[in-house]
């Protein structure tokens, strides 16, 4: 009988031990290493504005003393205007935008139609060349009409150092502005003295 139990027991113990190292043990589960970590700090994309940021560009404002007829069109009358312009360079073409707009006074009146264009303008020692567009052949005025206009223009040019000017039309010289005034030789700037403020 002794012998039997000894045989069984060295069978089974074998057994037992060989299924035991056999069985898989489950691991626990721990975080998904293929999922993305993100950086609490991570935020959008930094813009090349951001790395380098602008400075907002600066305009120029100034006090300049621009022209006007009256409503008669007996004479002209300088009123001080506050003109604002991107660098100094474009000022003199803002001023002339200005004085295109017209007036704001209720006593005075604009001379240029309004779809004028003031080209160019270019300088020459103290000599002004301005270019007009074709449109200012449209302004319906008679001869001191286009005397007025002519003077206006010469003494806006006189407050930016200019003595004399030359006035184009389609960067050309031409005989006259509007059929009166002959324009085909300089012209001096004027004396701005010699207009009255309006009040």
């Amino acid at each position: 009988m002794k012998w039997y139990l000894k045989l069984l027991i060295g069978v089974l113990l074998p057994a037992i031990f060989i299924a035991g190292c056999g069985t898989d043990v489950e691991q626990p589960a721990g975080p998904d290493q293929s999922e993305d970590i993100t950086d609490e700090n991570q935020g959008n994309p930094v813009t090349e504005d951001e790395l380098d940021p602008k400075e907002p560009e600066q305009k120029i404002t100034k006090s300049v003393v621009l022209y006007f007829a009256d409503k008669d069109l007996m004479k002209n009358y300088r009123v001080r205007e506050e003109v604002t312009a991107a660098t100094e360079e474009d000022m003199i073409y803002a001023v002339f935008e200005v004085w295109m707009e017209g007036p704001e006074h209720d006593k005075l009146v604009t001379l240029v139609p309004a779809d004028v264009v003031v080209e160019t303008i270019s300088e020459e020692n103290d000599m002004a060349y301005i270019s007009f567009s074709e449109e200012i052949r449209n302004a319906n005025l008679g001869s001191s009409g286009e005397m007025l206009l002519v003077q206006q223009i010469g003494l806006i040019l006189e407050q930016f150092g200019f003595a004399q000017v030359q006035v184009l039309i389609e960067g050309e010289i031409t005989e006259t502005l509007l059929g009166h005034v002959s324009i085909d030789q300089p012209f001096p700037t004027g004396d701005p003295e010699k207009i009255e403020w309006m009040e």
